[in-house]
């Protein structure tokens, strides 16, 4: 079975490069919601998901985590800083922190508008916004390259790898978000 994860990422990060020809990207704007920033939405929350129980299955191979309360508790325990990263968008001068609200245990804001306008679209619509996209858009990167970070360490046990060390083993297209560690993309 072939690895959809980063093909379907670069398809949601396209369309959200394609939008920035028409919202510009900056904190004043992210209050902006759309339907098409509600279809990025839904489509990137759900990919998130998809690939967190790919991380926990690779954390612990009985793993039954299937929400983002059991995602948080398994990766927070086995990852160290996970919940700290940094992703930044250079392009748009933009930083993001998608997981800091997991060192509080609580779930991510956009997570929480995520599941608000899947369940009470008519009541929470205007959550389908620009911040909430970019920031879910970030935090799929980010679970990617984790992913990666964890096959990378499964097939070289006994060295030492920091999620920086899983960019030269990751596709790269259109660069929207990188992570916060300069060293990482030197041998790019």
């Amino acid at each position: 079975m072939s690895n959809t994860n980063w093909p379907f990422y670069f398809s949601l990060e396209a369309d959200v490069i394609n939008l920035s020809r028409y919202i510009e990207f900056d904190r004043k704007n992210f209050g902006v919601y759309s339907i098409e920033l509600l279809r990025i939405l839904l489509s990137t929350c759900s990919e998130i998901d998809v690939v967190l129980k790919q991380i926990c299955a690779q954390l612990d191979e009985n793993s039954k985590a299937n929400n983002i309360a059991q995602y948080q508790k398994l990766i927070c325990k086995d990852i160290d800083g996970f919940e700290e990263q940094h992703v930044v968008c250079s392009r748009f001068n933009l930083s993001f922190q998608p997981w800091n609200s997991w060192v509080d245990k609580k779930s991510p804001e956009w997570w929480r508008s995520y599941n608000e306008v899947k369940h009470n679209r008519d009541e929470h619509y205007s959550k389908a916004s620009l911040q909430n996209v970019l920031e879910s858009l970030s935090a799929l990167y980010l679970v990617n390259m984790y992913n990666v970070f964890l096959k990378l360490n499964s097939t070289s046990p006994g060295f030492y790898f920091t999620v920086g060390n899983a960019v030269p083993h990751a596709p790269i297209q259109q660069d929207l978000f990188r992570l916060n560690d300069i060293m990482a993309y030197m041998m790019e």
